[in-house]
């Protein structure tokens, strides 16, 4: 079978999100049809009088006809119908009667797109090198997504109006626009002080240009770029600004004071460089390595590893052996602000480690190599950072213990949670446990993790098999629960999607979907969020 769940408008999947449940409500098997079986689920629906569900299955589709199989069950899961459609496509969309109304689906078949633009490189001095290339998007029907190949064509070094050479310090790509954002630094006396942002089209002619003037050497070690959908393709992202952060620098002739090594600043703007906004700020250390930032509501958060430099700048340190601490960052868009930055070291984290009541190891964060796999804001306007630690050996990287981080709406460290994955087989060490948190509850005191499981690979459906273990975290004292695992009945286990993996059905409750590794029998397992 194929991979089995594109579940549209019922996945309740937030960038970390998260579930847990004390209460199995509903758990039912159903043998799948061979056609449904070598398809894969594109739609659930879910008839608001009745709480009935239908799942349509794609059987086989082109850019003009689709066939589907479709099973209708009732809010428990029993099996009501199972029938056949075929229609045709118009306007990448189909009519079908579901329950007790006709549903509009979108199903989308589209030809490739060519586009030409510049990619934006460095050479071995650090010189600013712009190529021209052409990128062709390839739609998949599958996945209902573009995928992209570039192909690199003549190329160009910008020079300054003095003639001088670029060093370039950031930049990103619109592949779809065609246009490149570039920050650089002139290789001449003002190298470090004067930052240039240029915005280049396809054709690559320079059609925007404005330079920053600092005090002292400032250099950029850490980018985010904003994006939006395109008005021509709404399943094509284009890039609307980006965020830079910039640190003094060791290369300047003219370098920061000593003590003020760790006095960073926000570069935002626009691609046209309209609204340049500079917003300066004191971290605690010098040395943050930002891993990622997400917007939530009208604010973004930036998190990291960092550790104590001792006076040096940020670019001298180029190979930290090892991390003492997390820093976090809440930047206010609105006000132009950062509301809060804040440092917990490895000794605070190692006082706060709670883990499930009946595990009997205490694994901990030690300020190493970590892969994140959650980040996301509750309603309390605290963050959760959630991942695993790896370690990397000349056959590759090795997951091992799962970690995440509970701070408050300040960034101070509520809880570090210590959790012992059950698989330890090589797909689960080279692949690593997806998670998920998911923030609601009928209470509105609990939040819910998600462990999934790596049990296996099936390489006939090329897709992992995973299945989950679900714990309730609360917001009133940070506790966790034990696990409870999910998607084993019968003597049979069913396996999820990586992508879709459940649906909420109704508030406060989720159902898990699954297979068996051959596709022959469908699962619905239903929790209660307490």
């Amino acid at each position: 079978m194929n991979r089995i769940f594109a579940i549209s408008l019922f996945v309740y999947v937030l960038y970390g999100t998260a579930m847990y449940a004390q209460t199995v409500e509903v758990e039912k098997t159903h043998e799948l049809s061979k056609r449904a079986k070598r398809g894969y689920l594109y739609h659930v629906n879910r008839n608001a009088s009745t709480g009935n569900i239908d799942l349509v299955f794609i059987t086989s589709q082109n850019s003009r006809r689709i066939k589907m199989e479709i099973y209708s069950f009732d809010k428990d899961y029993n099996l009501l119908d199972q029938r056949q459609e075929e229609q045709e496509i118009e306007n990448n969309r189909i009519k079908l009667r579901l329950g007790e109304a006709d549903v509009e689906i979108r199903v989308k078949y589209k030809e490739p797109i060519v586009r030409e633009g510049i990619s934006v490189e460095r050479n071995f001095t650090g010189t600013l090198v712009l190529k021209r290339k052409q990128v062709t998007y390839e739609w998949s029907t599958f996945l209902q997504e573009y995928s992209k190949s570039v192909k690199t064509l003549e190329k160009l070094k910008p020079k300054t109006d003095e003639g001088d050479k670029y060093l370039l310090l950031s930049s990103y790509e619109d592949d779809y626009t065609g246009d490149a954002i570039i920050l650089a630094t002139p290789k001449n006396e003002m190298g470090y002080k004067r930052l240039t942002l240029m915005r280049y089209n396809k054709n690559l002619d320079l059609v925007a240009k404005k330079d920053i003037d600092f005090p002292y050497g400032m250099n950029a070690f850490y980018k985010s770029v904003l994006t939006e959908k395109s008005a021509e393709d709404e399943d094509i992202q284009i890039t609307k600004g980006a965020f830079i952060m910039l640190a003094p620098s060791r290369w300047s002739r003219e370098k920061a004071p000593k003590e003020k090594v760790n006095h960073f600043e926000i570069l935002k703007f626009d691609n046209h460089f309209e609204n340049i906004v500079r917003v300066p700020f004191q971290a605690e250390t010098a040395l943050w390595r930002i891993d990622e930032d997400f917007e939530h509501k009208d604010s973004y958060y930036f998190y990291g590893l960092s550790a104590d430099t001792k006076g040096k700048y940020y670019d001298q340190i180029l190979n930290p052996n090892k991390f003492k601490s997390i820093q976090i960052m809440k930047y206010n868009a609105l006000e132009n602000k950062v509301d809060y930055i804040a440092n917990t070291s490895l000794d605070e984290m190692k006082s706060k480690i709670k883990t499930p009541p009946s595990q009997k190891r205490k694994p901990v964060f030690k300020g190493q190599q970590f892969k994140r796999k959650i980040l996301f804001v509750n309603d309390r306007d605290e963050l959760v950072l959630s991942g695993q630690n790896f370690k990397a050996t000349k056959k590759g990287i090795v997951y091992q213990d799962v970690i995440s981080f509970y701070f408050d709406n300040k960034g101070r460290l509520r809880a570090m949670y210590g959790i012992d994955p059950i698989e330890n087989n090589k797909y689960a060490k080279g692949w690593g446990a997806p998670q998920y948190f998911l923030d609601v509850s009928e209470s509105k005191q609990n939040m819910y993790l998600i462990l999934t499981e790596i049990d296996g690979y099936d390489r006939g459906d090329d897709r992992l098999e995973f299945y989950p273990r679900i714990a309730k975290i609360s917001k009133n004292d940070a506790s966790i629960t034990d696990f409870i695992t999910m998607c084993v009945k019968d003597k049979k286990k069913f396996y999820l999607d990586k992508k879709f993996p459940f649906f909420n059905p109704e508030p406060y409750k989720t159902t898990f979907i699954g297979t068996t590794s051959n596709g022959k029998y469908l699962y619905f397992g239903r929790v209660k969020l307490d």
